[in-house]
C-alpha cells in the first residue's frame, strides 16, 4: 500500500496525488483540478456523541462518509492547555486559527479579543486569488471571522446556512469558493438548552436527536456536492468536525487523561472518494512510557554530581527549634551490575566537615540504600532496602516530622511506609549544597551507572494516603490544580528533553527559574562533567503524565488549518506557529 504523505513532503505528495489524478481521469492537465475544501463545523458535537447517533441509526449521512474517511470519535479539542474546561468560543479559536495560545480562555476573553490570525486570513494573504466563503447562524462567528473571507452570510438557522450552501453548490453559473466554511450550532443550542450529557456522562437524547437532525442537513448538501457536474474533477476534501464536546461538569475525583474529559472531545472526518475508511483511536492510559533524558551519575568518568547555587537554601533549621515538617522524594534507577559502591544519592552536608545534616546514599555492599543523619555530636546510618530489587525505577521518599519531645523519619519505598527512625533533634543545619551526586570530600563511589531523577523538596510532610496513590507521579509543574504546589519548595524533574544537554538542572518548581519564582537563578542545579542518556520504558512505579505524542494518534482540531492548506498546496509558514500536524491519506487508489 502506498501512502500519501502530507507535511514534510510536501513536492512529493503532490506529485503521487497527481499521478492517481492522471490515472483516474487521463493525462490532460484540464481533465482534472486539485484543492477545494469544504469545512463543516458543527458546534458541539462530541465524538461520543456522534458514535451513539450513528449507532443508533440516527446519523446514516455522516456513517455513509465514514466509508471513504479518515476520522474519530476521540478526537480533541485541546491537548495542550490545562484548562478545567474547554468553551465553545475556545473551541472555534483552537480550530480556525491553528493554535492554543490565542488568548481566548475557558471564561476570560471573548472571541473579539482574538490574538491570532484565522486561517481564511492566511489563507488569502497566501495566496489572493483563493477564494473563500463563509455561512453561519451565529452572528458573533460571522463577525469574528467572516473579516477574513470574500464572501460571508449570517443566516437564520441551519437550515438557512444548509439552504446557501446548496444554493452556491448547485449554481452551475458560479464556481463555488475553493474553500467553504459552513458553521451549524443546533447541537449546542440543544446542548445549551436541555444538557449535552447525564450525571454519569452519558450522552442525552436530545443530543442524538439534534445530531440526526444535523446529519440529514449533511446528506442534503453532500448530495448537492456529489451531482456537481465536475465533482469528480474538482477534487473535494470534505471536513466535518466538531469545535468542543460541549458542556459537562463532572463532580467526580477520578483522574484522566485529556481523552477522558468530555468537553475536549471532538468527532472529526476528512472526506474524500478516493479515501480509504481509517479509524483513529487514542492508546490506553496504562501504555504511556516514561521517556526520560537524564544525566547519569557515577563518581569517575560521567556525571559527578549536581549542586544547587545558593547553599543556604533546603536546609530544615535546627530539629531542636524548627517546627516545620519537610519531605524528600525521589526516583532512582540504577544500571550497575555491582550496585552500591558507596555512592551518594542526594544529600545536604560533606564529609569534609563531618558535620550537621544529611545523606541519603547506597551502602558500600549489597546495593542496600541508607540514610545518614548527622548531628553536632555524631550521627548514624540506617540500612533499609535494595535498592536494585524488583522493577528498574524506585521511589524513595523521607518525610522528616515533628513527634512530641522527638522528631522522626518516615521512610518509604514506592509510596508505602516500612521503617520509622528517632532522630533526637539532631542538627539538620549547613552550609554545604543540596547535592544530587558525589558530595564534598567523599571518597568513594568511583563506579556505577544510576539516574535520579523527579527530585522533590516540600516543607510539609506530605501524609501517607497521598503517597499510597501519587508517588509514582511526575511533571508535577504541569499537573493542575497540584494541591502541594505551595510546599514544593524545589523541583528538579530532570528528565525533560529541553534540558538535555546543558549543564544546568532547572528547578521547575513555582519558586524556581523555570516559572521566574522568587529563587530563580538560585535553585538551579549546577552539573559536574554531565554525560546525558535517553530512555523509554513502561514501569509500574512511574506514572507519567502524557507528553504531547500521546496525544497525537487522533485528530486535534489545530490540526485542521493545517491539513486544509496541505490539501490546497500552500506551504506552511514556520513563523505561523502553527501546533497543529499534516495527517498522511491513504487512498483507494494506489493500493497494491
Amino acid at each position: 500500500m502506498m501512502v500519501v504523505m502530507f507535511g514534510l513532503l510536501l513536492c512529493a505528495c503532490n506529485k503521487d496525488l497527481e499521478r492517481t489524478l492522471k490515472a483516474d481521469y487521463g493525462e490532460s492537465g484540464t481533465d482534472y483540478q486539485t484543492g477545494k475544501v469544504l469545512l463543516i463545523v458543527v458546534d458541539g458535537a462530541g465524538g461520543k456523541a456522534v458514535q451513539k447517533a450513528i449507532n443508533a441509526s440516527q446519523a446514516p449521512n455522516i456513517k455513509g462518509l465514514i466509508n471513504n474517511g479518515m476520522y474519530t470519535f476521540e478526537g480533541l479539542a485541546d491537548s495542550r492547555s490545562a484548562l478545567p474546561a474547554i468553551s465553545n468560543e475556545r473551541g472555534w479559536a483552537n480550530l480556525l486559527t491553528g493554535v492554543t495560545t490565542h488568548s481566548i480562555g475557558n471564561e476570560d476573553g471573548t472571541i473579539d479579543d482574538l490574538q491570532a490570525p484565522s486561517f481564511l486570513s492566511l489563507l488569502k494573504s497566501a495566496n489572493p486569488s483563493l477564494t473563500t466563503t463563509l455561512l453561519s447562524p451565529n452572528a458573533t462567528f460571522v463577525h469574528a471571522f467572516g473579516k477574513d473571507v470574500d464572501t460571508k452570510e449570517t443566516l437564520t438557522n441551519d437550515v438557512g446556512v444548509k439552504d446557501a450552501l446548496i444554493d452556491q453548490l448547485s449554481d452551475g453559473d458560479t464556481e463555488p469558493s475553493d474553500v467553504i466554511l459552513a458553521h451549524l450550532d443546533g447541537v449546542n443550542k440543544s446542548g445549551m438548552a436541555a444538557g449535552f450529557y447525564d450525571e454519569t456522562g452519558a450522552v442525552q437524547d436530545n443530543i442524538v436527536s439534534a445530531i440526526h437532525t444535523v446529519d440529514a442537513q449533511i446528506g442534503e448538501v453532500m448530495e448537492a456536492l456529489r451531482n456537481r457536474p465536475n465533482f469528480a474533477k474538482e477534487n473535494w476534501l470534505v471536513i466535518v468536525t466538531s469545535n468542543y464536546g460541549g458542556v459537562y461538569t463532572d463532580t467526580s475525583e477520578e483522574e484522566g487523561t485529556y481523552y477522558t474529559d468530555l468537553d475536549r472531545n471532538t468527532f472529526t472526518l476528512l472526506y474524500s472518494p478516493r479515501l480509504k475508511s481509517s479509524l483513529f483511536q487514542p492508546p490506553a492510559s496504562d501504555e504511556i512510557k516514561y521517556n526520560f533524558y537524564s544525566p547519569w551519575y557515577s563518581g569517575s568518568g560521567a556525571t559527578e554530581s549536581a549542586k544547587v547555587k545558593d547553599v543556604t537554601l533546603f536546609n530544615m533549621g535546627s530539629r531542636a527549634t524548627d517546627t516545620k515538617s519537610y519531605t524528600i522524594q525521589f526516583m532512582i534507577y540504577d544500571t550497575w551490575p555491582n550496585s552500591g559502591d558507596g555512592h551518594s544519592i542526594i544529600a545536604k552536608r560533606d564529609r569534609i566537615n563531618n558535620g550537621p545534616g544529611w545523606n541519603i546514599r547506597m551502602n558500600s555492599s549489597g546495593g542496600n540504600v541508607s540514610v545518614w543523619h548527622q548531628g553536632n555530636s555524631g550521627g548514624g546510618g540506617e540500612n533499609w532496602y535494595q535498592i536494585r530489587k524488583g522493577n528498574p525505577w524506585r521511589v524513595y521518599t523521607y518525610v522528616y516530622k515533628e513527634c512530641g519531645a522527638t522528631d522522626s523519619l518516615m521512610c518509604y519505598l514506592d509510596g508505602v511506609e516500612f521503617r520509622r527512625i528517632a532522630l533526637n533533634n539532631n542538627e539538620m543545619t549547613n552550609s554545604a549544597p543540596l547535592t544530587i551526586g558525589k558530595i564534598e570530600g567523599a571518597s568513594t563511589g568511583a563506579n556505577g551507572h544510576f539516574y535520579v531523577n523527579n527530585v522533590q523538596f516540600y516543607d510539609v510532610a506530605l501524609p501517607p494516603e497521598y503517597l499510597a496513590t501519587n508517588y509514582c507521579k511526575t511533571r508535577l509543574d504541569e499537573i493542575p490544580d497540584f494541591e502541594y504546589r505551595d510546599h514544593l519548595l524545589g523541583y528538579w524533574p530532570n528528565d525533560r528533553e529541553e534540558d538535555y544537554g546543558e549543564m544546568i538542572l532547572p528547578d521547575y518548581s513555582k519558586y524556581g527559574s523555570v516559572y521566574g519564582g522568587e529563587n530563580a537563578g538560585k535553585s538551579d542545579m549546577v552539573l559536574t562533567n554531565p554525560t546525558w542518556e535517553t530512555g523509554s520504558m513502561l514501569d509500574p512505579n512511574v506514572c507519567p503524565s502524557p507528553d504531547p505524542s500521546f496525544y497525537r494518534t487522533v485528530f486535534n482540531t489545530v490540526d485542521i488549518s493545517y491539513q486544509i492548506f496541505l490539501w490546497i498546496g500552500i506551504q506552511i509558514n514556520p513563523s505561523w506557529k502553527w501546533e497543529g500536524t499534516g495527517w498522511p491519506l491513504t487512498y483507494k487508489a494506489l493500493e497494491n
